[in-house]
């Protein structure tokens, strides 16, 4: 399954309560273990955030990779 915010968005706008929201609707339905591929870095944490703040465990329930090497 593909998960990309800019398709859910109705302006593509990064609005990080509505993304926050959504991702967490999109995490919940999601079989566990779940891995998570990220064009960013700056995604991949904002992921990690919203995965640690909801209880998964990263990496057991929820993997997840970053692609770039931005600083962080």
């Amino acid at each position: 399954m593909s998960l990309v915010w800019a398709r859910q968005s109705r302006n593509g706008a990064d609005n990080w309560r509505a993304q926050e929201a959504w991702l967490t609707r999109a995490l919940r339905k999601q079989p566990k273990p779940l891995g998570i591929f990220c064009y960013s870095a700056y995604d991949a944490v904002k992921i990690e955030t919203i995965c640690i703040e909801r209880g998964y465990a990263i990496p057991d329930e929820v993997a997840i990779l970053g692609v770039d090497n931005d600083p962080l």
